[in-house]
């Protein structure tokens, strides 16, 4: 399988948007999730590389390439995405992403445990403050200062 085949998929996140990903290469599985402006084809010039080691699934974020959208817009559902993706692979899953995804990928790890290994490359991450208040109105709301996020997921998931 080369770089620009790999089998489709699509799962149903919790709130009912589908998320499509590309899924390429043999071995331990590595999901991929892009940035602000991409889609899964950010990811083509080194899939070849990673797809000899992982088995890859290259996520579309939605309202990107092969994922669907929702009316309207929460940061919190895209968390939702990355984890339910994670959750429909068997096994403990490596996730790496980058910039707008790296944030995705980092609250996800605090709502499934099948997260082996979390890389963030150039997650827009602030510090000391906090990024997304929480709704004063809505005890279901999940939003963590980002160091709170980061302590949280070295204590669940180890520093290694």
């Amino acid at each position: 399988m080369n770089a620009t085949t790999g089998q489709i998929g699509q799962l149903v996140s919790p709130d009912g948007t589908p998320i499509g990903y590309r899924r390429g290469g043999e071995g331990p599985p590595l999901v991929l999730v892009h940035g602000g402006t991409a889609d899964h084809t950010r990811w083509l010039s080194i899939l070849p590389a990673l797809e000899e080691r992982f088995t890859v699934y290259a996520v579309d974020r939605r309202g990107r390439g092969l994922s669907g959208d929702a009316p309207e817009y929460a940061i919190e559902r895209e968390f939702e995405d990355v984890a339910a993706v994670v959750d429909a692979i068997d096994g403990p899953v490596d996730v790496l992403g980058h910039s707008y995804g790296a944030l995705c990928a980092l609250e996800a790890a605090l709502l499934t445990d099948k997260i082996r290994r979390l890389a963030l490359y150039e997650p827009p991450v602030p510090t000391g403050r906090q990024m997304f208040p929480r709704a004063a109105s809505s005890a279901s709301t999940r939003c963590w200062p980002w160091a709170t996020a980061m302590r949280r997921w070295s204590r669940s998931f180890g520093a290694s």
